[in-house]
């Protein structure tokens, strides 16, 4: 466990954003997820609180382990709908809150592929967040983190 902190606080803290996301290519996940998390931090989250934007993170993370939703970040935000902006708003990759939220996700990834606990725990099973609340009858409430209301859902009755 001593090496995995200081192989985390290296790669968080000592690198690049490129070369971290080098780093977690070879780990096995793809760049264009890295990115596609950065942007759903970004349009997502941002001026939301660290655990809101670790939530929303999550909820896309949990989506990919979920077998009603595509297996990558990317096809996860890209089906219709589910990411209002992703058809219709341009990412400011030069910015500097874009570069928070890059910074952000290879975190994540970091953490995530390295078994390590990173969101809060009221999230660990959301599948769902949604600026106002609402009701659906396969959806249980779980939190509200800042501006977002997270929901778990139900298994489906065989």
């Amino acid at each position: 466990m001593k090496h995995l902190k200081l192989f985390l606080f290296a790669l968080l803290f000592t690198i690049t954003p490129a070369k971290a996301m080098d780093e977690i290519a070879a780990m096995g996940y793809h760049r264009d997820d890295i990115r596609c998390l950065a942007r759903v931090i970004f349009h997502e989250s941002r001026g939301e609180p660290q655990k809101g934007k670790l939530g929303v993170a999550k909820v896309t993370f949990n989506r990919t382990n979920h077998s009603e939703f595509p297996s990558t970040i990317c096809r996860v935000i890209a089906v219709k709908n589910a990411y209002p902006w992703y058809h219709k708003l341009r990412t400011p990759y030069r910015s500097t809150e874009y570069a928070k939220a890059e910074r952000l996700a290879v975190e994540v990834f970091v953490k995530e592929k390295a078994g390590v606990k990173w969101a809060p725990k009221s999230v660990e099973k959301a599948l769902f967040f949604n600026g106002v609340p609402f009701k659906l009858p396969r959806l249980t409430y779980a939190t509200r983190i800042g501006g977002h209301h997270f929901y778990n859902m139900k298994e489906r009755r065989r």
